[in-house]
């Protein structure tokens, strides 16, 4: 509280000094992990910020001169903080909290080589190698970030802390079977680790393990991982049954009303949020990249339903005859597996009993599982059928259903959530949901910009698009799904959108194309924001395929200071500039970025160094 109050007024500075000084010395003499952490706070005031660089660097230098804070001789016979030498291990905190400064302020070749110099000083400190980890990936070298944490878990193997650490360091860094191997030296023995591991609904791994196989291109095992964290919430909510009588009963009220309102907000938690979140992400990835010229989903597919002459009441009967097809085949497999089995496991024990002389009471009977409960055959197990889904939309705002209940209050969710309804065709809640982004990030955030020129654009093709049942190019029934080929809008809703058009695809208070609404963003954020600058690019080659070039080279020169861009967004810019159309019409672009990034703020990339090595 002292040095969240000092500040301001003549002297202040100083007077903040000595009081940093009272409260990190003893903590640095006594060698506290944490202390950094306690201090973190303070970085929101630039001063402070600055000070606390400048005095850690201060006491640095004069304990490798003269083994004292203040850089006075020190005293023969004097005690620690009182005249006389500090302790050798001093230093080794003081530069290490000089790294984690260097680290907090985005300087991570300085914090780099301050770590090193404290590994030569103390080398079996875990602590240094854990933090080295931490620094390499926030410079984004995840490989060496998972080296680092790897050999910090190797000094003391029977920390769980460590693997666990290692484990997540190592799906980050796309080393997913090296992964499991770490994980599953805590599981129980002798058993699937992969199972073992869902059985404890050990979630974070769940998670860092879909996101993994996200990043690797296969969505099967991603999407397998994240929808086991929903099943683990459900078994959550129905485990709740167990409670009420045993509670009333005990008469452990305080406990009681605890649990019921953990219950009323257990589908908020952030784990269920990020998988979920995740998996519609995947689920869109699905629809967008499908081939044009399959089998149309049944959300968005109202133009092949009406070719079909089916009607809304059919179409759904239709989609539920479907689920419980794939619901009693899904069974049907899981009972024919159990019963293989089964008879494998009959056979080999008579085998065993005819060997043994077919004695009476040799023939071993089946071991129960350790929990006592028959294991359910996973008929997917590496996700297969999530990722060939039939209806990814569908899947995709089952999730969302939940989400809008319990975290309404989240920008990603409304953003996802007309991204959906988008797709779908139902624009009208599409339109609900980007107002509630609107009221939460305002139309300055780019994300938000995005959504709202996508929806407007899909409004646009809609009214421009033929009626229902428009032949193809060869006098077929064209079998494209999306908004474009939806029919015609219906009056009364074709007046709510032009209504809500007019009031926020404005450029100086008046309504405006959706091409100069988009350069008006473009210019209020030039040079201040690279999410903004990216986003503005991108909608600009969607809108007016002409001048991608334009948009290209504004991605190649957009803002690389600290404050306007980080590293994971200067990575989706440089992917941004490898897709069509910008990799056709605007070619070396995607390496002018990189070079600009390797040379510059984003040196200790990988991602950036491979690009520049690959161009």
């Amino acid at each position: 509280l002292c040095l969240d109050a000092a500040g301001g007024g003549a002297g202040s500075a100083a007077d903040f000094e000595a009081r940093f000084a009272v409260y990190t010395q003893p903590l640095l003499r006594k060698g506290v992990p944490s202390l950094f952490a306690s201090v973190r706070p303070l970085y929101a005031d630039v001063a402070k910020r600055d000070a606390i660089g400048a005095l850690l660097q201060r006491w640095r230098d004069n304990l490798l001169a003269s083994a004292t804070f203040d850089g006075q001789p020190a005293s023969a016979g004097a005690a620690e903080g009182e005249g006389g030498a500090e302790a050798p291990s001093t230093v080794m905190w003081v530069r290490f909290m000089l790294a984690q400064h260097y680290d907090q302020v985005g300087e991570y070749a300085e914090a780099l080589a301050e770590v090193d110099a404290t590994i030569a000083h103390t080398p079996t400190l875990i602590e240094l190698y854990v933090f080295k980890g931490r620094v390499h990936k926030h410079a984004g070298d995840v490989a060496k970030a998972a080296e680092c944490v790897e050999f910090a878990r190797s000094l003391d193997l029977a920390d769980r802390y460590l693997n666990t650490k290692a484990t997540r360091y190592l799906l980050r860094a796309g080393q997913i079977d090296t992964a499991a191997d770490v994980i599953s030296l805590f599981t129980k023995d002798g058993t699937d680790h992969e199972n073992n591991l869902f059985d404890m609904q050990c979630m974070w791994y769940e998670i860092e393990a879909g996101m993994a196989h996200w990043r690797a291109g296969d969505l099967g095992r991603a999407l397998k991982k994240l929808t086991s964290v929903e099943r683990h919430f459900v078994d959550i909510v129905e485990d709740q049954f167990d409670f009420h009588t045993y509670c009333l009963r005990k008469m452990t009220l305080r406990s009681y009303v605890r649990l019921l309102r953990m219950e009323e907000h257990v589908w908020g938690h952030a784990f269920f949020e990020k998988a979920s979140m995740a998996a519609v992400e995947i689920y869109l990835e699905i629809h967008d990249t499908r081939n044009p010229g399959a089998a149309a989903d049944a959300d968005s597919a109202a133009d092949a339903d009406a070719e079909l002459g089916l009607d809304a009441a059919e179409r759904k009967k239709a989609a539920s005859k479907a689920r419980k097809a794939a619901a009693r085949a899904a069974r049907e497999a899981a009972e024919v597996a159990a019963r293989e089995e089964a008879d494998k496991a009959a056979a080999a024990a008579k085998a065993g009993g005819a060997k043994d002389g077919g004695a009476k009471g040799t023939q071993k009977k089946p071991q129960p599982k350790a929990d006592g409960e028959k294991k359910e055959v996973d008929a997917d197990p590496n996700g297969e059928k999530l990722a060939t889904t039939a209806t990814p939309l569908a899947d995709a705002g089952r999730l969302l259903a939940t989400l809008l209940v319990h975290s309404r209050d989240k920008l990603e969710a409304q953003l996802l959530t007309a991204e959906v309804h988008r797709r779908k065709g139902t624009l009208l809640l599409a339109l609900r949901a980007l107002k509630k982004a609107l009221a939460m990030a305002g139309a300055a955030h780019p994300h938000v910009h995005r959504a709202t020129v996508r929806l407007f654009e899909a409004v646009e093709k809609r009214q421009a698009a033929p009626e229902t049942g428009s032949l193809g190019a060869n006098g077929a029934p064209d079998a494209r799904v999306g908004e474009v080929l939806a029919g015609a809008l219906d009056p009364a809703v074709r007046a709510v959108l032009d209504a809500q058009r007019a009031q926020l695809v404005v450029v100086d208070g008046q309504p405006a194309s959706l091409a100069l609404f988009n350069d008006a963003f473009a210019r209020a954020h030039a040079g201040s924001s690279a999410v903004a600058c990216a986003v503005s690019a991108e909608l600009r080659a969607a809108l007016e395929p002409k001048r991608v070039a334009e948009a290209a080279a504004l991605v190649a020169q957009l803002p690389l200071e600290r404050g306007a861009c980080e590293l994971a967004d200067a990575v989706a810019a440089h992917r941004l500039l490898l897709r069509e159309p910008f990799a056709r019409e605007a070619e070396g672009r995607a390496a002018e970025l990189a070079r600009r990034c390797a040379e510059g703020r984003f040196a200790l990339s990988s991602y950036f160094r491979d690009a520049v090595a690959h161009a």
